[in-house]
């Protein structure tokens, strides 16, 4: 059997290839941090089309020290899975704390990057919903004893006031 040098391996220069490509994909990751108008939705950079496009080009710059022949389009494709991969890792950290599981129980995040970009994670939360019930205020009961915990949608369809008396509460 031949003995070949640990670095001479297959499978530990697919390792090593695979270190430096997460290694440089951290730097992208702090350099899409520090681009806002990318990522953060409260942003005014975020809705300004020109400023995305110029953030845009400087992470594409960035990507390209390493994979010269990127676009766009792949660039973007990439952030979509990392922020995929966070998403899905998130929910598991976020379902472990609210399990109440112990400190050795926790979950804890496999995913190389999770760190880098967890800046992302009040980008990821769920905005609380909005009720976009229209209501009609031409007609008003006297409803003040109302205990909004108990009512329910399907009561609040069928009698708007009441929804109105709810809001106001």
């Amino acid at each position: 059997m031949i003995h070949y040098p640990s670095d001479c391996r297959s499978d530990n220069m697919g390792d090593k290839k695979r270190d430096i490509e997460h290694k440089f994909l951290l730097e992208v990751s702090a350099t899409y941090e520090s681009l806002p108008a990318l990522w953060k939705i409260k942003s005014d950079d975020y809705m300004n089309r020109d400023k995305k496009a110029d953030a845009y080009n400087v992470l594409l710059q960035k990507y390209k020290e390493h994979f010269p022949e990127a676009t766009l389009e792949e660039l973007k494709k990439k952030l979509n899975s990392l922020r995929t991969n966070f998403r899905s890792e998130l929910r598991k950290v976020e379902r472990s704390a609210k399990s109440g599981a112990g400190t050795e129980d926790m979950y804890i995040s496999t995913l190389w990057c999770f760190d880098a970009i967890l800046f992302l994670r009040d980008q990821e939360t769920t905005a609380p919903s909005r009720n976009t019930i229209v209501v009609d205020e031409g007609s008003q009961e006297d409803d003040d004893d109302v205990d909004s915990t108990q009512v329910s949608c399907f009561e609040t369809m069928k009698n708007p006031n009441l929804f109105h008396k709810l809001n106001k509460n």
